[in-house]
């Protein structure tokens, strides 16, 4: 245990990421299917490191150390193309790639080992990708277990390590209120809750916590860098035209390739009724939704192609 006088403890920014996470923090991620849990990780290992805005949107403190990413779920290959083509330093994102490999986080006597690898690397962060596969118990709906593996954790993290930041990644249950699946305590552990879910044809993110609260906003996906960004449109209002844009999905899907101008001839052969310029924009929030990507051209027009 640690004693300290109030005006003699450090000064510290209050926040590790403006508005989302505070600092020296406790931060979990909870996300629905398919909703970008890795993709956000890697965007916030990106944003410490680089010391760019969060999702171009929440300022942050820039970390002087490394960041660890605990990847149990991803294979090397794949988690370091993505981390590549998002222009992340390999030199201070030092991966633990543990799929298939047996959990670093299983027992006592691994949470060692992990802790006296990481040691030499100045990790100011640990990301842990996903609880689902990190937590060793027999019950993950168990309170008391999951809370005592949380504890151990975070001695792990904080004791042997001395970082800052603790981030835990959890899939959401099928529930409508998108909670992680898994005993309540998972929950009760963190200062900040975000949350990663889908609406219509758009991802969305909020956040919850201790001095924490960001409303429910669109995610816009860069397909070249994987890079998201807040689009800053609600996702009711993405939702407020949804008859046009399954029409436009169908019809691409149809045509790979296709252009604007031609995908508004065959919504109208069709018979899909729609004002001019709605294509255009049901193409872009289909674009930042990460459901359709486009391509230029040889005269520079843009073909649109179905994101498998």
């Amino acid at each position: 245990m640690l004693l300290e006088h109030l005006e003699d403890a450090p000064e510290h920014d209050r926040f590790r990421i403006e508005q989302v996470m505070p600092s020296e923090s406790n931060t979990l991620i909870v996300a629905q299917r398919k909703a970008g849990k890795t993709t956000v990780c890697l965007n916030l290992a990106r944003s410490l490191l680089l010391g760019v805005p969060f999702l171009d949107a929440f300022p942050v403190q820039q970390a002087t150390g490394t960041v660890a990413f605990i990847n149990l779920e991803l294979s090397p290959a794949m988690l370091r193309s993505w981390a590549s083509g998002m222009g992340i330093p390999g030199n201070r994102l030092v991966t633990v790639n543990a799929r298939g490999l047996g959990n670093p986080l299983e027992t006592q006597q691994r949470r060692s080992q992990l802790a006296d690898q990481l040691r030499e690397y100045q990790v100011e962060a640990v990301i842990v990708d996903p609880f689902s596969v990190a937590f060793p118990g027999e019950d993950a709906n168990n309170s008391t277990e999951v809370r005592r593996w949380l504890s151990d954790i975070e001695e792990m993290a904080r004791g042997d390590l001395g970082i800052s930041d603790l981030i835990i990644t959890a899939h959401a249950g099928w529930n409508a209120d998108r909670r992680a699946r898994g005993a309540s305590a998972l929950e009760d552990w963190p200062d900040s809750i975000i949350r990663l879910g889908l609406a219509g044809n758009s991802r969305t993110f909020s956040a919850t916590g201790r001095d924490v609260s960001v409303q429910e906003t669109s995610m816009g996906f860069d397909h070249r860098t994987r890079v998201l960004r807040l689009t800053r449109e609600s996702p009711t209002r993405l939702g407020s035209t949804p008859s046009i844009d399954p029409h436009i999905v169908e019809v691409v899907r149809s045509s790979p390739g296709i252009s604007t101008s031609a995908i508004g001839a065959a919504m109208r052969t069709r018979g899909v009724n729609f004002r001019n310029g709605d294509e255009n924009r049901a193409l872009r929030r289909l674009v930042e939704a990460g459901v359709l990507r486009v391509t230029i051209g040889s005269k520079g027009s843009k073909l649109y192609h179905p994101v498998d």
